[in-house]
Order: C-alpha cells, then sequence, then structure tokens
C-alpha cells in the first residue's frame, strides 16, 4: 500500500527517445519532491489498462460515479486516433471497441447488450457532424 499524501502536483519535461520507441516526463509532488519516467510506448496500453481500472475501483469504492458532462461540449483534451472498430474478445459477450493510437491500441470492453445502441449512436452522430461540416463549407 502506498503512502497516501504524496499527491502529483504536475506533469512536464515531455520527450521522446531518440529512436521514437519510448516517451519520457517528470512527474512532481506535492511535497516539491520530483522522479523522471520513460515507458515504452508499445507499454502504453499497459499504462491506460492500469489507470482506467482503477479508476473504476475508486468509483466503485465512493459509490457514485461523477455526473456526465454536458452534452454540449466536453473540454478534455482530445487524444487524435488513427482508427477505430468492433472486435470479438475470447467468450460470446467478450465485445471489444479497439482505438488505434499512433504505436499502441487501446481495447474498451462493451456489453452485447449495448453494441447496437452505441453503433446506432454512433452512426447518427457521424451523421449529423459530417452534415454540420458540409453545410458550413
Amino acid at each position: 500500500m502506498f503512502e497516501q499524501g504524496n499527491e502529483l502536483a504536475d506533469i512536464d519535461q515531455a520527450c521522446i527517445s531518440d529512436d521514437g520507441n519510448a516517451i519520457g516526463m517528470r512527474f512532481h509532488r506535492a511535497d516539491a519532491a520530483a522522479f523522471d519516467l520513460w515507458c515504452e510506448v508499445s507499454r502504453l496500453n499497459d499504462v491506460f489498462h492500469l489507470l482506467a481500472s482503477l479508476a473504476k475501483a475508486a468509483g466503485d469504492k465512493r459509490g457514485s460515479e461523477p455526473p456526465l458532462p454536458p452534452a454540449t461540449q466536453n473540454e478534455t483534451t482530445p487524444i487524435p486516433i488513427l482508427g477505430a472498430g468492433f472486435q470479438a474478445g475470447h467468450g460470446p459477450d467478450d465485445i471489444r471497441l479497439l482505438i488505434r493510437l499512433h504505436g499502441f491500441d487501446i481495447a474498451f470492453q462493451v456489453p452485447r447488450s449495448e453494441l447496437a445502441g452505441l453503433s446506432a449512436a454512433l452512426s447518427r452522430t457521424a451523421s449529423t457532424l459530417s452534415a454540420d461540416r458540409l453545410q458550413k463549407n
């Protein structure tokens, strides 16, 4: 178990290895201590999975999820993707939404019962945004 109180204060000095196979950054703690961390790009999916799993466990412990952002505009920083698609997993109820990023993939598990609704919502939203874009040009 980790000692509580050494909270993250900032992340800076992001850099890329000379061969492009790793990224690095400096983490600053609230107590002014800092450390550098390097991660191979091929391991970033593991980092995202760990962070998402911990966030889910923290939400389960709180007993409630934070409210969803307004439907009008989400102010989170977007991550550019190279592609997306659905993939069968290891069992009949294991459906995955696969997001291809630059050098690694992230898979999200989608309940089979939600697949049709998610597909329809994605299609509807894509059509709406495409139409908006065409009308503005």
